[in-house]
């Protein structure tokens, strides 16, 4: 284990051994799935170099299956990440508009997309969804959310401007789902809806995501989350334009 490793994006490899060290937490993911994981793809490294026969490879025991899934999901840099059966949707029978600066009671409401049943995204269409899987970063880690490209390329968007997560945050990540095809899309829960990619920085925040002090309003949010706009901040900016001319 390298006791001072280099900031930067994360490997395959680098990405099993925070999971190792509990810098990264992912559920359902343990420990000792990265770490049989990691050995095999350590070894199947060596392979590719010759460095080692086949036969010897420590392969992962198909019995244990979250294992299995780590080392399905996890990509040369990046981990890919599947959704949950709960969203959130908006009431646009009963509001005309969004209005982020004031509370707005009823605009949102959850749907659970029950077992064997898929949810139809109509085109141009906004909803909210979330991982399946939990993560808490550690005070050094970010994450960035991206979409898969396959998702892409029938138009579902799969995060509109929210997709970088801050060191130390702890929870499921509501995904912005829109649909900008002109045909529906259907969603189903457990299909792959993005990918998280990791970056180590050079030093700890000296104020982590979460703490009061910076007003983080998702820490440990579950399920698709709406957007909370207490505290919402205003600039006079009419003010400015008229002691500033």
């Amino acid at each position: 284990m390298n006791d001072n490793p280099k900031p930067g994006g994360l490997s395959d490899g680098d990405i099993l051994r925070c999971l190792i060290d509990g810098s990264i937490k992912l559920t359902p993911y343990s420990t000792d799935d990265a770490r049989e994981v990691l050995a095999f793809r350590e070894d199947f490294a060596k392979f590719q170099k010759q460095q080692l026969a086949a036969e010897e490879i420590r392969e992962i025991d198909p019995s244990h299956k979250t294992a299995v899934a780590l080392n399905k999901m996890l990509q040369p840099a990046s981990i890919d990440v599947v959704l949950d059966k709960t969203i959130t949707r908006f009431n646009s029978e009963e509001f005309p508009s969004v209005k982020p600066w004031e509370e707005q009671i009823g605009l949102t409401y959850q749907q659970i997309i029950e077992q064997g049943e898929t949810f139809i995204l109509q085109p141009d269409h906004f909803i909210l969804g979330s991982t399946f899987e939990h993560v808490t970063l550690a005070n050094n880690i970010l994450a960035r959310f991206e979409g898969k490209s396959s998702l892409g390329r029938i138009g579902q968007a799969t995060h509109i401007t929210a997709g970088f997560v801050d060191p130390g945050f702890q929870g499921n990540i509501t995904v912005e789902l829109k649909n900008n095809n002109e045909l529906p899309i259907e969603l189903k829960p457990g299909m792959k809806i993005g990918q998280f990619a990791f970056e180590r920085l050079d030093r700890e925040a000296l104020v982590s995501y979460g703490e009061t002090t910076i007003g983080s309003h998702y820490q440990n949010q579950r399920e698709s989350t709406p957007a909370r706009f207490d505290d919402f901040h205003l600039t006079d900016v009419y003010e400015d334009s008229n002691t500033n001319p």
